[in-house]
């Protein structure tokens, strides 16, 4: 039986994405498999369950049986921190060992979702990397095309903790004119320092992007027309807050969007539905004209109004919708699509003990 710890550097780094796309190949591959996310750091009630965002989220895409609590034995919720603060004893490795046992009775692969990066987690009383050594786990690590140096460097700090049980590299949102680039010099530099780059994902905008019907629950939007095209999506934000010249050509420069301005802003409304839009999401809790409305209906084009001012809408857009995973259909053939076509499946399953 194999177990595999799939960790980033940060967050929003595509940990999720990629543990999806790797299993359904596994399991159509045939091969029984478990997934846990030992420590979740995004807590969500369940009817009486406190469990993980991501670790339910996966636990529905791969139609997994096993209980919320066996997905993610440990949440890192206020009830956890303040029994921390209060020094009450937290067994937190003895919990996720049974746990891991119970799963691992018979399966041919266990992969695990690290939380953040791998040497956090001393605060609930075990880090990544203890997590790793404790359950004998290989390691693939994944992070997000920035520059050379942050993502080499921190490539190199893995393989210098868990040595050999690292089985390799994933290079994500690569840009299409860096591509060449990462694979003449990068992966060239960590292949003689034994570090397999097993896969370079490329930038992508549909796994960037949002539904608009996401949109309507983050902003607690009403929609004022075109109900029936919620399941479009979003891939570019624009804050519309210029004159109606400036505006006409700034938007043109953009597709696939979605325009946020005021909502008594009718000349900037007007000047969005002339071009590529996907929705107009107008704050203030105000009504546009009928000139508007019937525009947008005329085009297909949804209007979301929020009670939010533009300021508060651009917050929640940085603090939520900026770190969304894939959560539509669409995404999810997308990146299974991806994975077959970069990863050696076949390779790699020799490299992790399934071969």
């Amino acid at each position: 039986m194999v177990t595999l710890y799939v960790n980033s550097r940060r967050e929003n780094s595509g940990k999720s994405t990629l543990i999806i796309g790797m299993a359904l190949r596994m399991m159509k591959d045939g091969y029984k498999l478990g997934f846990m996310k030992p420590i979740g750091r995004m807590p969500i009630q369940v009817d009486d369950i406190t469990t993980d965002q991501d670790a339910l989220f996966i636990k529905e895409v791969l139609n997994l049986d096993e209980s919320l609590e066996q997905i993610c034995p440990v949440v890192q919720s206020y009830d956890l921190i303040r029994d921390i603060y209060n020094d009450k004893k937290i067994d937190v490795s003895d919990k996720v060992q049974r746990v891991y046992d119970e799963l691992a009775a018979d399966k041919d692969i266990i992969i695990l979702e690290g939380s953040k990066n791998i040497f956090e987690g001393s605060f609930i009383g075990m880090t990544g990397l203890e997590l790793t050594q404790m359950l004998n786990s290989k390691v693939l690590v994944i992070d997000n095309y920035t520059s050379d140096s942050r993502i080499v460097d921190f490539f190199l700090s893995i393989k210098n903790a868990v040595g050999d049980n690292l089985v390799g590299a994933v290079i994500n949102r690569v840009p299409q004119d860096q591509a060449e680039y990462v694979k003449a010099k990068i992966l060239t530099f960590l292949k003689k320092r034994e570090i397999d780059i097993v896969g370079v994902i490329p930038e992508d905008k549909l796994l960037s992007s949002v539904s608009i019907k996401m949109l309507v629950d983050i902003f607690n939007g009403r929609v004022l027309c075109c109900e029936d095209r919620l399941d479009e999506l979003v891939e570019n934000f624009v804050i519309g807050a210029m004159g109606m010249d400036s505006a006409l050509q700034y938007f043109r420069k953009i597709s696939n969007k979605a325009v946020i301005t005021g909502g008594d802003r009718s000349d900037i409304q007007i000047a969005a539905l002339e071009t590529s839009i996907k929705c107009l999401i107008l704050t203030g809790g105000l009504i546009p004209n009928q000139i508007v409305i019937s525009k947008a209906h005329e085009k297909g084009i949804p209007i979301i109004s929020v009670r939010n001012d533009t300021f508060s809408v651009v917050e929640i857009f940085e603090h939520k919708v900026k770190k969304l995973e894939i959560r539509e259909e669409q995404k999810i053939q997308r990146i299974t699509s991806l994975i077959d076509n970069i990863f050696d499946f076949d390779k790699f399953y020799t490299s992790i003990g399934l071969k």
